[in-house]
């Protein structure tokens, strides 16, 4: 006697049932897996002005020139230049070095917002200039080609609620960090009352 081979596929039913569960998976992960993709993108621009300055600093200490980091809000990017302070400040801009747009395509950033801080209050302006001074790196008090003073710290936020707010801080000895607004815990590195004075 031989043995015949059953070969049962899915029911109708058995395919509706598991298509109607994954529907509903899809429903209750939604919220989450948006709030994570816009988290992600909150820190993939946090992290690329970061990425930036340090470039800025290096080409800077490199070179042994002074170079400005210009971020543009408007634009939503960021441009590297060199510095020749030897010209008039309009002439003193050489062509770019590097430039970053988190923006390039405009709809898939739309709700991310940046902003630059002069003493924890938001500059009007929609571009901030940081300056990196020859050989040591270290911040210029007044940039060379604007002549303000550079912001203290750079906002990194997203208009979707629950949304993570980022900070990019910038020292006077050209140290750039990026930490958490949200995070209280001044003994967690990643906050950014991390170190504070009581």
């Amino acid at each position: 006697m031989k043995a015949r081979n059953h070969v049962q596929g899915f029911s109708l039913t058995e395919l509706m049932i598991v298509i109607a569960l994954f529907a509903i998976f899809l429903l209750v992960a939604s919220p989450s897996i948006q709030l994570y993709l816009e988290n992600s993108k909150v820190r993939n621009v946090a992290e690329s002005i970061e990425s930036g300055m340090q470039k800025a600093k290096f080409h800077a200490i490199k070179n042994n020139v002074p170079v400005e980091f210009v971020l543009d809000t408007t634009d939503a990017s960021w441009a590297i230049w060199s510095v020749d302070d030897s010209k008039t400040p309009a002439e003193r801009v050489t062509p770019a070095i590097e430039t970053f747009s988190w923006g390039a395509d405009g709809s898939n950033w739309s709700r991310v917002t940046v902003s630059a801080n002069v003493a924890g209050r938001a500059r009007a302006s929609t571009q901030a200039v940081i300056t990196f001074d020859r050989g040591n790196g270290w911040l210029l008090r007044n940039n060379l080609t604007t002549t303000d003073a550079p912001p203290s710290s750079i906002a990194v936020s997203d208009s979707l609620a629950g949304t993570r707010h980022l900070q990019v801080d910038i020292l006077m000895r050209g140290g750039v960090r990026v930490c958490d607004q949200d995070l209280t815990d001044d003994t967690d590195a990643k906050s950014c009352h991390f170190g504070a004075l009581p």
